[in-house]
């Protein structure tokens, strides 16, 4: 067929690579339209060298919408202007390549980009970062093999699930949520593997999310998910939450459920047992005044997440697993009016609930991070703003007689978010001012260096701080900083 042709026909060639398929498309003079159905990132990665005006993946007729011209380049489309919609009129002399938004039709979309972080450099949609966590290779470890996770609360040790003379490989990944890219909500979050080859982070998949705003990863009951807090779509705070359950065989993560949430900004999984565990989402209602902190409990029988309870607050931007050395288990909900500190009442695989026991008295608090230094268990409070400033000292609490205490204040700036960083012999505390720019790193001490508990020892120069979280990987034997970006 020589002609471009309008009407029902359709003209079928079969080849044996896709390089040859890009090649005839090439060849052909005119350059309307091209489509691709893939569920391969890098697949659909490869349509950049189709010679076509208007490209479409997984969509058949790859027609744009305004301010975009409807129209082909090469032989296709020239001529009278009079049909060409928006910017397509001014730019009529112009060979301009238009593109339509990706749509995958499944939930997972796989495929290494090639895009190398050696330190995970962020762009300004990236919100929060998960946590290290390390997955199986597909077919190579047995099924009754356990998945390790490095959470970035506290101190793990990665135990090898498989014997080491084996062919078997473990990988290491971390996550990060996309929220906004000044044009759309409907964004990929992205799952980052590490790679010996290129020793840095490669984007090994992209999980269609709408609005996501936090990020995590946990185990449970033999397989490692994903959880994702939807805060908004652009109209709406009222979304459904996503968790992602990776499959060994596919090598991705895949849908598992949705959550109902509203305006979540955070979620936290909080494991009372290898087969019981609470997911917690903090949640802002139409402003900062109104939230709710929804809990699902884990069902073992339906393998499912079903609503636990609901707990009132104001808007919630953090939500905190509390599991202090004395045995109990909890939570702790940081939102604009206060952070309350809720314990479960639970025994063996039953969980009633949880209950209130404190709440610590200091408005507009961003995060709660739970520390462990020298077998005692601490909080650090980051606090944004007061009234009138967002120069305001930070908190740091010790619990014992199951209650928080103050033992100490630090200075912040817009503080949003605490970290406790595991990169030498003696961890450090990175306190991440959002406002300032600048986030200070802390030694832990009541040493005859540091008589306090903590001392300023330095700080990092991370201008738009949203999030940071520190990674270990075994397979470098290298810890990484990860820092995510939002906004100035």
């Amino acid at each position: 067929m020589k002609d471009e042709i309008f009407g029902p026909v359709l003209s079928v060639l079969e080849v044996d690579t896709l390089d040859e398929a890009i090649a005839i498309e090439n060849a052909n003079p005119y350059g309307n339209a091209a489509a691709i159905y893939t569920m391969s990132g890098q697949t659909a990665l490869e349509t950049e060298k189709l010679a076509a005006g208007m490209i479409g993946v997984n969509i058949g007729v790859p027609v744009p919408r305004e301010p975009f011209s409807f129209g082909g380049i090469l032989n296709s489309k020239f001529g009278d202007s009079s049909d060409i919609t928006g910017e397509g009129g001014l730019n009529f002399w112009t060979q301009k390549i238009l593109r339509v938004p990706v749509v995958w039709s499944s939930v997972v979309m796989l495929g290494a980009f090639g895009s190398v972080y050696s330190l995970l450099l962020t762009p300004e949609s990236f919100l929060r970062f998960t946590g290290l966590f390390r997955t199986v290779s597909p077919l190579r470890c047995p099924p009754s093999s356990v998945l390790e996770h490095q959470t970035q609360a506290r101190d793990v040790e990665i135990k090898e699930a498989c014997p080491a003379s084996s062919s078997q490989v473990r990988r290491s990944h971390v996550a990060s949520a996309h929220f906004y890219d000044s044009l759309s909500h409907d964004l990929n979050s992205s799952i980052y593997r590490w790679q010996p080859a290129s020793a840095g982070f490669e984007l090994h998949q992209a999980l269609p999310t709408s609005g996501a705003w936090a990020i995590t990863s946990f185990e449970l009951s033999g397989d490692v998910f994903l959880a994702v807090a939807s805060f908004f779509d652009g109209t709406s705070r009222k979304l459904n939450s996503r968790l992602y359950r990776w499959d060994v065989v596919a090598d991705m993560f895949v849908w598992h459920q949705d959550l109902a949430t509203e305006g979540a900004k955070d979620v936290e999984f909080l494991a009372l047992s290898t087969s019981l565990g609470v997911l917690a989402f903090a949640g802002h209602g139409v402003d900062d005044s109104v939230g709710e902190c929804r809990l699902f409990i884990w069902e073992p029988a339906s393998r499912r997440f079903e609503l636990l309870q609901v707990l009132a607050t104001s808007g919630a931007y953090d939500v905190e697993a509390f599991t202090p050395a004395s045995g109990e288990k909890g939570l702790l909900v940081v939102h604009e009016d206060d952070t309350d500190v809720y314990m479960a009442d639970w025994q063996g695989d039953t969980l009633k609930g949880f209950a209130k026991i404190q709440s610590l008295g200091f408005s507009h608090g961003r995060d709660a991070e739970h520390v462990v230094w020298r077998e005692r268990d601490f909080v650090v409070l980051c606090i944004f703003r007061d009234e009138t400033s967002y120069e305001v000292d930070s908190r740091i609490f010790e619990w014992g007689s199951r209650a928080l205490s103050e033992v100490q204040r630090f200075p912040s700036v817009g503080a949003f978010d605490a970290e406790m960083l595991h990169l030498g012999l003696a961890p450090v505390l990175l306190v991440a001012n959002q406002r300032s720019g600048t986030s200070l790193v802390y030694e832990l001490g009541e040493t005859d260096t540091c008589p306090k508990l903590v001392c300023q020892r330095g700080d990092l120069a991370t201008p738009k701080v949203y999030n940071v979280a520190a990674h270990f990987v075994p397979e470098a034997q290298m810890s990484f900083l990860a820092i995510a970006n939002y906004w100035d």
